[in-house]
């Protein structure tokens, strides 16, 4: 079982819930952990705010530490580039 984060475009609305995830808000960037099978690609939708969180496929995936992001180092986080401070 991986766990995930969901990275906010702006703050997140009242209320916002994915499928089974609800009161999943930890600061206005990052949801809260979120446990779940890992799968290559998936969406978790809410009808209500019509949010939706895509989980895309991808043939290399580049994890950079969470703390470079405020979230503990006991964590990797997906990123699109290569980072020349942190570890990858």
């Amino acid at each position: 079982m991986l766990s995930f984060r969901i990275k906010y475009p702006t703050e997140p609305p009242p209320g916002l819930k994915f499928e089974e995830f609800e009161d999943i808000y930890e600061n206005e960037n990052w949801s809260k952990t979120l446990r779940r099978h890992f799968k290559e690609s998936f969406e978790l939708r809410d009808p209500n705010n019509k949010w939706i969180a895509k989980f895309e496929f991808r043939n290399i995936r580049l994890l950079i530490r969470g703390g470079y992001y405020q979230l503990g180092n006991d964590f990797w986080i997906e990123t699109e580039s290569l980072s020349r401070v942190e570890g990858m």
